[in-house]
């Protein structure tokens, strides 16, 4: 049978001290990882998908203005209006 001796538990319990500090400084690392990568993805998306800039809007924002153009040039008493990119009736 092992005695374990006052020396020892003291040794112990830094060595678990020490562990869970350890522990602590792993989680908050994985946290900023994970929240680095959560904002370079969203920065991607929102540039891609609804930027305004001049030249380079984003594909909903481009969708959007087909859509308006579309439903703004479709005249109510032309129903013979085969081209819907201009406003005009045949």
């Amino acid at each position: 049978m092992k005695f374990i001796f006052k020396d020892d538990l003291l040794k112990y319990s830094k060595i678990l001290s020490i562990k869970k500090i350890n522990q602590k400084g792993q989680v908050l690392v994985e946290y900023m990882l994970l929240l680095l990568i959560s904002v370079s993805l969203a920065t991607l998306l929102v540039t891609k998908l609804i930027s305004r800039k001049e030249g380079s809007s984003g594909i909903i924002i481009n969708s959007w203005n087909k859509m308006l153009k579309t439903l703004g040039n479709d005249l109510p008493d032309c129903p013979k209006q085969t081209n819907f990119s201009s406003a005009k009736c045949k």
